[in-house]
């Protein structure tokens, strides 16, 4: 990939994406929000990884991305992914 203004603002995860897919390796972009993962004062309480598993089975790469989960004691989302 061409590193230029536009692929800098690409973000990390399509870029992931993009290199899977040129190398030729099946994908499938996954959110641990929709996973049913959650944390509590930060700290994860449930990570169900079923999905992630049979993602493997059948052949494909998760890609997880989007990194806000409900957290049980805040009122907001709580980032368990960082940089």
């Amino acid at each position: 990939m061409e590193h230029n203004k536009t692929s800098a603002a690409i973000s990390p995860t399509k870029r992931v994406r993009c290199i899977v897919k040129l190398e030729g390796i099946p994908s499938i972009g996954m959110f641990p929000f929709s996973c049913g993962w959650s944390t509590r004062q930060r700290n994860m309480t449930e990570a169900d990884i079923s999905m992630v598993i049979k993602a493997i089975d059948t052949g494909f790469v998760p890609v997880l991305h989007g990194d806000a989960v409900l957290d049980a004691l805040q009122v907001c989302f709580s980032s368990i992914i960082e940089h």
